[in-house]
């Protein structure tokens, strides 16, 4: 029986869940300025969003867009 590879993003959630409890409730920034208050889970979300729109748009080969998700979920860190 073949697992299924997990991908980047699933992979940084498991170490952030292991490494950081409580880091879906902090807020995406300190001042709450410049992300309209929202979490860093869902801050994180919609970056990695954006990241895999901007992949899809310009045809970014599979191997370079786990390092691009890699960066947005790791950008405030």
């Amino acid at each position: 029986m073949s697992k299924e590879k997990k991908s980047l993003e699933e992979q940084a959630y498991e170490i952030l869940n292991k490494a950081c409890l409580g880091w879906r409730e902090v807020p995406a920034s300190l001042s709450g300025r410049f992300h309209g208050g929202e979490s860093m889970e869902q801050h994180i979300k919609t970056a990695v969003s954006i990241v895999n729109h901007l992949c899809d748009c310009y045809g970014v080969p599979e191997e370079d867009r786990d390092l691009c998700v890699a960066g947005a979920v790791l950008h405030d860190m």
